[in-house]
């Protein structure tokens, strides 16, 4: 992957950008199903082509434009917390799209520097992966 600057990072909710992004995080984690048994000699062997789970989460540093994820937050209950059609977009034009659900919420406000948050977003169902190059 070539060198990318971070702080080109977008979040958007439809067409409006809600954060300007200066940390993108991405944790992608996948079970597989053991079935390992006698004939294996021991050696441990996954069902070829199945995952038990397959998740996705993004974490995000950066700079809140309305404060929509500020607002989410702090509401009670879970209003606004589930974010329908939330768009990551990185530096080189790849983009993942779908539902997630905002699972912490944190920020800073120093006296001397930009106010930022950070957030962690956790895909609720599919999503799709659009790749800038191809």
């Amino acid at each position: 992957m070539a060198k990318q600057a971070g702080r080109l990072a977008t979040l958007k909710l439809g067409a409006a950008t809600i954060a300007g992004v200066r940390v993108l995080g991405l944790t992608w984690n996948g079970g597989a199903i053991e079935v390992t048994d006698q004939n294996d000699s021991g050696i441990q062997t996954f069902l070829s082509g199945v995952l038990a789970s397959d998740t996705l989460e993004l974490t995000v540093e950066g700079l809140e434009e309305d404060g929509v994820l500020r607002k989410a937050a702090l509401k009670a209950g879970p209003a606004g917390k589930f974010l329908e059609g939330a768009v990551f977009a990185f530096p080189n034009g790849d983009r993942i799209a779908g539902d997630f659900v905002m699972t912490a919420y944190t920020e800073g406000a120093p006296y001397d520097n930009a106010q930022t948050f950070n957030a962690t977003f956790v895909r609720n169902g599919a999503h799709s992966f659009t790749d800038a190059a191809g």
